[in-house]
């Protein structure tokens, strides 16, 4: 790989990914292609989105793990992220994995982005030499996990990165619901994301599943990424005229899961106690990580806590290359010498952490055989 490949790449990643971006603009010249593969074990298919730069071949690759987002690969931020990277010279498979789209993480949600990693492996513009890497975003560090811990395919993953995941499963759900840190309230936090875990408890209630998902899906949907949404206020408001679609039986529970009502932590934490959703938690097969891991989170992260940056990085077995970058942005309003020398080494501390991040990224899609 010449220097001045990887120059150029750092450079685009830099462009695109810097906090100076304009994120309504994305890099010409991308082309996409969909896809289907099959899924192992079954005679489903799995449906992806292929990004190349059609101006060159690749040096890279990188299986994208989604976030849970109703949009799933067809998100605005997700599509653009995929072709970023694919501008900076990567293959890019991003997977329409249909339980992340439904908000609903099940015991074989994973299969489908085996299915996906299978077929990059395959890909006939694969670059020779190399193993694909994976990046995951938010709770898509499940899948990122599921696969990184598969007996089958750990020895063919070249790395994970891991952004905004979690290590911890139950402690990710106490702050989605609460945003407490630490028994502290913490100032980045969006309560819409309640519902995202209940639609994971819905069998425990005593009315039909279904439906709750269907109203807290509904509810996802007219609240999510629009502006007069994120207060509390505005998202019980409404909750509850929502509610009154609703049969009667159905309300308050609805209602909880909205945040609406008191008692979701409470009900989530008692839900999860039961063994069967144990599987949400994957630390139990870290020992099968074979690939480096790199592990990146916001500060001001307002759906996964920075600390799980933490706890993820603390369960990984000794025998797991790993490297931890945790970035965000530090306001001063004193204008004082002091302060401004404290913003200077604030930025210049930022910056030095988003090269190293966006050089980790560069790495880990193409780690050689």
């Amino acid at each position: 790989m010449s220097i001045q490949n990887t120059s150029r790449d750092l450079f685009t990643l830099l462009r695109w990914l810097g906090p100076w971006a304009d994120e309504d603009k994305t890099p010409s010249g991308i082309e996409r292609h969909e896809e289907f593969h099959p899924v192992p074990g079954s005679n489903q298919k799995v449906k992806t989105w292929t990004y190349i730069d059609k101006s060159r071949a690749p040096k890279g690759a990188y299986l994208i793990g989604p976030g849970l987002h109703f949009k799933g690969a067809e998100h605005e931020g997700l599509d653009r992220f995929a072709r970023i990277l694919a501008k900076a010279g990567n293959l890019i498979m991003s997977p329409f994995v249909e339980d992340f789209s439904n908000m609903h993480i099940q015991p074989n949600t994973h299969v489908p982005f085996l299915g996906a990693f299978d077929a990059l492996l395959e890909h006939r513009l694969l670059p020779p030499g190399i193993k694909p890497g994976v990046f995951s975003i938010s709770f898509g560090s499940w899948l990122a996990m599921k696969l990184a811990t598969c007996p089958v395919r750990n020895s063919r993953l070249g790395a994970s990165v891991v952004f905004g995941g979690y290590g911890n499963f139950q402690e990710a759900v106490d702050f989605a619901i609460s945003g407490e840190l630490n028994g502290e309230r913490y100032t980045h936090h969006d309560p819409r994301n309640v519902p995202a875990i209940f639609m994971h408890i819905a069998d425990t209630f005593d009315v039909d599943a279904a439906t709750l998902r269907q109203a807290w899906l509904k509810y996802m949907r007219q609240t999510w990424q629009i502006d007069t949404m994120k207060s509390a206020e505005a998202c019980h408001r409404k909750a509850k005229s929502l509610a009154l679609e609703l049969p009667i039986e159905f309300r308050d529970v609805f209602l909880e899961g909205c945040g609406a009502l008191p008692g979701a932590q409470a009900r989530v934490r008692a839900s999860l106690a039961d063994k069967k959703f144990d599987y949400l938690d994957t630390r139990s097969d870290f020992h099968a990580i074979q690939c480096p891991v790199f592990i990146m989170h916001g500060t001001d992260d307002d759906v996964i806590p920075y600390t799980q940056l933490e706890s993820l990085s603390r369960e990984l077995p000794l025998h797991v290359e790993q490297e931890t970058y945790l970035t965000g942005l530090y306001g001063h309003s004193s204008q004082d010498g002091q302060a401004r020398t404290a913003l200077v080494n604030a930025a210049f501390r930022e910056l030095t952490t988003m090269v190293r991040m966006l050089k980790a990224i560069h790495r880990g899609g193409r780690m050689s055989i």
